[in-house]
């Protein structure tokens, strides 16, 4: 069984982050689980096997190692599957509830964790296509380094004269990153990592209900 951490329990506090999103349409929530489901999730993730994810010449740019699953595999590790089972039910009740939008997982209830390594990166894009409501991000990276170094998420303005970075967001531990990618759709990247670290992360989308 994975637990939200008490204070995403707190109506008042989920009240106030719903003025944040209702502000922003874009939030980090720190911490998300009980301070021992993470650091369970954690242990089991760096057991799995991971794949080098990476495009087809001329499409778009991204490398990364990734390690995908519904919380129905036979083979899933049992702290996994309860993890994939709470994402895809209590933290999309969550999301709905600071968003104030009916939200859903996806049809195929994939999940996927990805592992950045030096060399790892995803190119400036937006993740529109006209279902998905709300992109997530679960943190779950034990370092923390300068932005130097890459592998941050960063939100980008696009204009004539310059591509800038108007918000940079570090590898975080035991967090949820929510952004609005049907209204808003906002251009982000995740530049290349340019030391030995690792970030560790649960990425997709929520979709409308």
């Amino acid at each position: 069984m994975i637990r939200l951490h008490p204070r995403l329990q707190d109506p008042d506090t989920i009240r106030r982050l719903a003025a944040v999103w209702q502000r922003r349409r874009s939030i980090r929530l720190a911490p998300l689980m009980a301070a021992e489901d993470a650091q369970r999730v954690h242990a089991a993730l760096i057991e799995q096997s991971f794949s080098l994810y990476a495009p087809d010449p001329g499409s778009f740019r991204f490398q990364f190692w990734v390690h995908s699953f519904t919380p129905e595999d036979d083979a899933l590790s049992p702290v996994l599957a309860a993890f994939g089972r709470w994402l895809l039910s209590d933290v999309v009740t969550l999301c709905a509830a600071i968003t104030g939008q009916t939200l859903a997982a996806a049809d195929d209830r994939k999940l996927l964790a990805a592992l950045y390594s030096r060399g790892c990166y995803l190119d400036p894009h937006n993740d529109a296509d006209g279902a998905r409501r709300v992109a997530y991000v679960v943190g779950l990276t034990e370092d923390s380094w300068p932005a130097s170094e890459g592998g941050h998420l960063e939100f980008l303005s696009v204009s004539r004269d310059a591509v800038t970075v108007i918000e940079r967001r570090p590898p975080g531990w035991n967090t949820l990153d929510l952004f609005d990618v049907f209204e808003r759709q906002p251009l982000h990247q995740v530049p290349p990592l340019l030391t030995e670290r690792a970030r560790r992360v649960f990425a997709g989308w929520f979709y409308g209900g």
